[in-house]
């Protein structure tokens, strides 16, 4: 990485409230649950390990299509927030665990999920493959793993892009919200800053270091230890169904999201 992204650091640590709010939930879920219910209900899943499951939103949605649902993240604050939010009802669980290390039940699970662009978050492809190996070691014989990943290929190289500004409560004072993504070849820089509505003055930032190839690091992973069943869906489309191979780089201008499908 070049020094932008080595000298990178988090000059303020957003809180998970924060996070919650800058989500508009009912618009997103709207959107994703459709395609995850059906895959669910396809592959037979009772089961489901929800990794990097932040606030809990996904973890309580499939809660509530009755199955049984372990919410894990490694940031305790997330964890102690789905909490709160969701409860600890029958079926419903919040743990804490990192995805680079192998689940403490292996194998009890029909279907791991990684979504919210969460793998990229792991430093290089070295760590994708640690996560990926920890999700599917997560699952039984024949369960499935799905990604979500952003595609990086909408994203110049060497501009920012600025993908949301809203409003939201920062320690109690209104503020404006801005958030942004720097892409730097294999990695980018994802950043929130939150500014006075009324007086030119930053207030705080957070920034974050995202790795950008975690397609190509999963079909690596998979050229040798071959699945049965690997696929990518774009935008949560069922019929956008494509191979999931070792080559595949995920250039697919028109689409936003990418979606990598494995079944053990």
């Amino acid at each position: 990485m070049g020094s932008e992204v080595d000298n990178a650091a988090k000059t303020f640590t957003l809180p998970p409230k924060i996070y919650d709010d800058l989500i508009n939930w009912e618009r997103r879920l709207a959107r994703e649950g459709p395609f995850i219910q059906a895959l669910f209900e396809r592959c037979g899943v009772r089961r489901v390990l929800d990794a990097a499951c932040g606030t809990g939103r996904h973890a309580q949605l499939f809660h509530s299509w009755g199955l049984e649902v372990e919410g894990a993240d490694v940031n305790a604050e997330m964890i102690e927030l789905a909490r709160q939010q969701f409860g600890t009802p029958p079926g419903l669980r919040w743990v804490l665990w990192n995805f680079l290390e192998p689940y403490p039940t292996p194998g009890n699970f029909d279907a791991a999920v990684c979504l919210g662009n969460s793998l990229s978050l792991a430093k290089d492809g070295d760590e994708v493959c640690c996560a990926l190996a920890n999700l599917l070691g997560a699952v039984r014989p024949g369960g499935i793993v799905l990604v979500h990943v952003l595609n990086y290929a909408r994203v110049p190289i060497g501009k920012w892009v600025w993908q949301k500004v809203a409003r939201c409560q920062l320690e109690g004072r209104q503020v404006l919200a801005l958030k942004g993504i720097y892409r730097l070849g294999d990695h980018a820089l994802m950043s929130f800053i939150f500014v006075d509505p009324v007086e030119p003055e930053v207030l705080g930032s957070y920034v974050d270091v995202l790795f950008c190839q975690v397609l190509k690091a999963v079909g690596e992973f998979l050229s040798t230890q071959p699945p049965a069943e690997a696929y990518l869906f774009l935008d949560y489309v069922p019929s956008s169904r494509l191979p999931l191979e070792p080559g595949t780089r995920g250039q697919f201008s028109a689409s936003t999201d990418i979606l990598i499908f494995i079944r053990k």
